[in-house]
């Protein structure tokens, strides 16, 4: 089956005495907005939402389910705050195998590095950021255990401030 992964940083976020209650700003709001309809005019609506539990996540992800036609399932785990690769593996295994379409939203090193392994592609993940990646496998913990062979379809950047 084909496996398409969205593996997306978190929008643009302000400061916080704490770093995981960092909220979005109104700029971050907009990104998350435009990321959500760049995937819809691609045809890359997400089936199933893992990610970070961190404010900025919860916010980027409620920012763009607003633009989906459908409700799509999130899960935000402690886990994969500033996490990487092996800690999304467990969250993958009992993903269903007609899922079709997963978003990944977290953050930078290790999603930029998740990405760029998949891919075989050594990507760069600014804020609100997105790989496409797709691969055929009969599983997502197959497919997320397979190193350079994924491909990657596009990436999305949310327009730059003033441009």
């Amino acid at each position: 089956m084909l496996r398409r992964l969205i593996v997306m940083r978190h929008a643009e976020a302000g400061t916080a005495r704490d770093d995981h209650q960092r909220p979005l700003t109104l700029r971050g709001q907009q990104q998350a907005r435009e990321v959500a309809a760049a995937l819809l005019r691609r045809g890359w609506q997400p089936q199933r939402v893992v990610s970070s539990d961190a404010l900025r996540t919860r916010q980027t992800w409620e920012a763009m389910a607003q633009g989906f036609t459908a409700d799509i399932a999130a899960q935000f785990q402690h886990e994969l705050y500033l996490a990487g690769r092996s800690e999304l593996f467990p969250y993958c295994d009992g993903l269903s195998p007609q899922l079709g379409c997963l978003l990944v939203l977290g953050h930078n090193p290790g999603w930029q590095q998740m990405a760029s392994e998949l891919s075989g592609v050594q990507l760069g993940l600014s804020p609100a950021a997105a790989a496409l990646l797709e691969l055929e496998a009969a599983s997502w913990s197959e497919a997320l255990a397979l190193d350079g062979c994924w491909h990657l379809n596009g990436q999305l950047r949310a327009h730059r401030r003033g441009a």
